[in-house]
């Protein structure tokens, strides 16, 4: 190396100097090239989102760094997972060399989910280790999970009460360096009920809501180290920080859906065409799409369809009501395309169907749905497959275009009513199988000109809102939060002959 080194002039204590730095893989000293413009990254989780950032703005916007000695955070081009452009942060064992970026969240955030790609490229000294996220109450660390340096493996590290730490090991395998990882974790600071749950790779690692904690609120969640001399080198990539002042946000959370699934969000737009075939049209996450995808074909017999991730695996799934009465649960594969066909129901022909987690408890999502004498019943979904014995829920149902929604954001899902004379109607839920005892609002008029409408998540940043197909075939999206109306998009057209998937 150093007579390759002594070929462009770089001798002595240069030479020996950046030999140092391409060992521990420092960053390169050289400006990012980013591309700015890029849609900033979306997910499925519950609440608002505080802040995402795929650093193509070449910026740290959204974060706050903090840096000390020989400790940097920067926008680097040297690795990205999407796009050309990541956040670096370096730390070495130097004395008050420290790099950290943290993200401030709002005031009495009870939930927060925090979903980010990492590359770990230099691993620090053994017994110490390189944090992925961090979660604050504070000055208090409730919890975070970090690779550990001495053996490579992912753990769990939660502040007890007393102020002790609690460790569990997550993974017992080493953890690649200079690969991305795909990282996600929920924090909902509830005291002794304190709840986490950990993704890692597209896989649920950990899940409890009996972590013993004295937090019971959040305010920030931190990547890199808080600590001097904490060495490692990390590119950090496509960051989402949610937060919600809820303790219970629905739907319970998945594991992150897989982007190279067929359904990739629950942004997405499915649709059978009139030739059977079924597209899968990309939310952007800023309001508009990516080219469309054919995912299926032979759906001609399909009376509805509805995407749901029915078993919770980070998959989105589809349920098919058929022409013929059939129900049939087609499982997402990760890669693309669905498992074989599984009946879950027959004689549906008359049933009017929603599908969504109805009930706060409810691991998996279940169908509510009204049958030819207009009674509602709820089909619970025990097993993530099957359904369990129906319980009513009301009567006097019939006629009603039903949507199963969290309109006005309390934790639990609702329905959105669509009547005969245009009003649509909210029927708030407890979140327990039982409508709240009230006189019903009329959220909206004029909504007999709507012949399809479904529940979406992250159509634009952050948002909540259903995407509905007007009588002349346009497409438009109505934004909502906290039951309260944004305004309508038109976000396509000519969508008359096709059958939506709700």
């Amino acid at each position: 190396m150093i007579k390759q080194l002594s070929r462009f002039g770089v001798v002595g204590v240069t030479a020996v100097s950046l030999i140092w730095a391409l060992a521990v893989g420092a960053a390169p000293a050289q400006a990012a090239t980013c591309q700015p413009g890029t849609p900033a990254p979306a997910d499925t989780y519950p609440g608002t989102a505080v802040m995402a950032n795929n650093l193509e703005s070449g910026t740290l916007a959204g974060f706050t760094p903090t840096t000390g000695g020989t400790g940097t955070a920067t926008v680097s081009s040297a690795q990205s997972h999407s796009g050309t452009c990541a956040a670096f942060l370096h730390a070495t064992t130097d004395a008050g060399s420290v790099a950290k970026l943290s993200v401030p969240l709002p005031a009495a955030t009870a939930t927060a989910y925090a979903d980010g790609w990492f590359n770990i490229t230099q691993a620090g000294v053994a017994g110490n280790d390189v944090p992925y996220f961090r979660f604050f109450s504070g000055s208090l660390r409730v919890a975070d999970i970090y690779r550990y340096n001495s053996n490579g493996q992912l753990w769990l590290r939660v502040t007890s009460p007393t102020g002790s730490f609690v460790y569990t090991r997550l993974i017992p395998s080493s953890i690649t360096l200079s690969a991305w990882h795909h990282v996600a974790m929920r924090v909902t600071a509830n005291g002794l009920g304190t709840e986490v749950q950990v993704w890692f790779d597209e896989t649920s690692v950990y899940s409890s809501n009996q972590v013993a904690s004295a937090a019971t609120t959040l305010n920030a969640v931190q990547v890199g180290a808080e600590h001097f001399q904490q060495m490692g080198d990390s590119y950090i990539d496509d960051v989402i920080i949610n937060a919600s002042d809820q303790t219970n946000p629905t739907p319970p959370a998945p594991p992150p859906p897989s982007t190279s699934s067929s359904i990739r969000s629950a942004a997405d737009v499915v649709a059978a065409g009139p030739d059977g075939a079924l597209w899968d049209y990309p939310a952007t996450g800023q309001g508009g799409f990516h080219p469309r995808q054919k995912i299926g074909i032979g759906w001609s017999g399909l009376a509805k369809g509805f995407v749901a991730d029915w078993n919770s695996d980070g998959v989105f799934d589809v349920i098919a009501q058929w022409k013929d009465g059939r129900l049939s649960f087609y499982p997402g594969k990760p890669g693309g395309g669905f498992a074989a066909a599984q009946a879950i129901g027959t004689g549906w022909g008359s049933y009017h169907i929603t599908v969504g987690h109805w009930r706060k408890t409810d691991q998996y999502p279940g169908i509510l749905a009204y049958d030819a004498a207009g009674t509602l019943w709820y089909y619970g979904n025990n097993a993530g497959s099957s359904l369990s014995p129906r319980i009513k829920t009301g009567v006097g149902w019939g006629g009603l275009y039903l949507t199963m929604t969290d309109f006005d954001q309390d934790g639990a899902q609702d329905l959105l009513a669509k009547r005969s004379d245009g009003r649509l109607v909210l029927y708030r839920s407890t979140g327990t199988g039982g409508f709240v005892s009230e006189a019903r609002r009329t959220a909206g008029a004029g909504w007999n000109s709507i012949n399809s409408i479904t529940s979406v998540a992250g159509f634009t940043t952050g948002s909540s809102g259903l995407m509905t197909r007007l009588s002349d075939g346009r497409l438009a999206h109505y934004p909502f939060s906290k039951g309260i109306w944004g305004a309508r998009t038109i976000v396509g057209t000519g969508w008359s002959s096709y059958n939506i998937f709700r």
